[in-house]
């Protein structure tokens, strides 16, 4: 009788491990230069937090962990209860519905997360209104590489925005 192979403990917050385990993080079949070039940054960003970036220490013995940012995923591509929200917070404009709203729908909804349902609430003292919030959603999910395809949530892609390109808050912020 076959043994299961256990899931292995880098995607212990992973439903979907073994399509990764199997295929790669971004790579398959006919790959685009796009995706190849967002695995190519990936594997650069993970030896780079490991000072190894571009200096392989034997040869043929790369090996790393790809960052899944599984909530990020949740909150641009499985996040379909947004645009109600959003709609209804037109209609009313208040903050505290919506954001209670977004909060239970998404506690829901979000996946990948072996029932540990992160604390979102840092996301609303972020943004003054939700209209900040949802505009910043739709900024970055029309920044999906490939966005018309067809996809599961999981294995879509962003542009790679650094760190350096982060927005400095201001009091003009959102206005």
């Amino acid at each position: 009788m076959l043994k299961t192979l256990p899931r292995p403990s880098a995607y212990s917050q992973l439903d979907f491990w073994v399509d990764e385990a199997i295929w790669g993080h971004r790579l398959y079949d006919e790959q685009t230069p796009w995706l190849c070039f967002m695995e190519f940054l990936g594997v650069l960003n993970s030896e780079y937090q490991k000072d190894f970036a571009f200096n392989e220490q034997s040869y043929n013995t790369l090996s790393y962990n790809p960052y899944s940012r599984i909530y990020l995923r949740n909150l641009l591509f499985n996040n379909p209860y947004l645009e109600v929200v959003y709609k209804d917070y037109e209609d009313h404009r208040d903050e505290k519905r919506a954001w209670e709203e977004w909060t239970k729908l998404a506690q829901q909804s979000f996946a990948g997360l072996n029932n540990e349902y992160p604390n979102l609430i840092y996301l609303q003292s972020n943004f003054e209104k939700f209209e900040y919030f949802y505009e910043a959603i739709k900024f970055l999910q029309n920044n999906t590489i490939e966005g018309e395809n067809n996809k599961r949530w999981s294995s879509q892609f962003i542009f790679p925005y650094g760190k350096e390109c982060s927005i400095r808050r201001s009091k003009n912020y959102g206005r």
